[in-house]
């Protein structure tokens, strides 16, 4: 039998396991400009998953996410049900984001702290040649239909805006994830501003897979891998546990702009209750404006 902590000792405790640099546990609001944004793929809710399926961890991605406090959340593989439940039991969010299928299919939502920030624009499109429409090019040889939900912010604090890619790439094939990244490219090149940019998710691709070198090596718009900010580059960094373990492979990333002021990245590793709260691991960066 799992034994449940009370939630508050919880929390205490994960905030003290969080990996980072050792000044300060976690991401804990400072009250200042800076901008803490979480991607976390919390696997989708109605995998048979045994021990780890959604009614028996929900609770636990909540306390994860809680331990982190972020102002900013890019999820993955969410359902309407895992999204409302994470609503219910997160403090202050707004959601952003459309199903990949109609209504009642999987989600790459955005939370958005509706106390620091003001929603402008936001948008989904397909991975596909015909992004505007739900779509699947299988010439791509894409297993399923993918999305990216953006959202254009103005953060409250400083009066600053930005951009917010959020996306889950196909996982069988690399030919679509590399036509994934230059459709990215082109859309980030497109946005209505010039406005700095963050994108994120979980890419299903290792680092020196085409459709991330394809991301690093563009010219313009220029992204950076904000992975060079991780301060335990030299312990595992996989992102990927599959419920079992911490050496799995990077697939998880967030890319940043050149205007952005990155302080810190994080992933956050560590179990709830003696599980992963989830099969892929999340991640963050603390940032601000240059």
């Amino acid at each position: 039998m799992i034994k449940h902590i009370p939630f508050l000792v919880l929390l205490s405790t994960l905030c003290a396991a969080t990996h980072g640099s050792s000044d300060a546990p976690g991401f804990t609001p400072s009250g200042g400009s800076e901008i803490t944004l979480m991607s976390y793929n919390i696997r989708n809710g109605k995998a048979a998953d045994g021990i780890n399926n959604w009614e028996k961890r929900k609770h636990r991605v909540v306390a994860m996410i809680e331990s982190v406090k972020p102002e900013l959340l890019g999820l993955q593989e969410v359902y309407p049900f895992q999204r409302d439940f994470l609503l219910e039991n997160l403090s202050g969010f707004a959601s952003v984001g459309i199903g990949r299928n109609g209504e009642d299919s999987e989600s790459v939502s955005i939370l958005v702290s509706k106390s620091r920030f003001r929603i402008l624009d936001s948008g989904t499109f397909w991975l596909s040649d015909t992004p505007a429409e739900k779509s699947i090019t299988w010439s791509w040889l894409a297993y399923l239909h993918r999305i990216c939900t953006w959202v254009y912010l103005e953060d409250k604090k400083t009066e600053e805006t930005f951009y917010f890619f959020n996306t889950h790439y196909d996982h069988f094939s690399s030919r679509a994830r590399a036509l994934s990244s230059k459709l990215m490219l082109e859309k980030i090149a497109k946005r209505k501003t010039g406005r700095p940019f963050i994108l994120g998710g979980d890419f299903n691709a290792q680092s020196d897979e085409l459709a991330i070198t394809t991301l690093l090596n563009n010219s313009e718009p220029a992204l950076a891998d904000s992975f060079e900010y991780y301060e335990n580059a030299e312990q595992a960094v996989g992102t990927f546990n599959g419920f079992e373990k911490d050496n799995f492979e990077r697939i998880d990333y967030l890319f940043t702009s050149k205007e952005l002021l990155l302080k810190r990245m994080d992933i956050h590793k560590q179990k709830i209750e003696g599980y992963f709260p989830s099969d892929h691991f999340p991640i963050s960066i603390k940032f601000s404006f240059l």
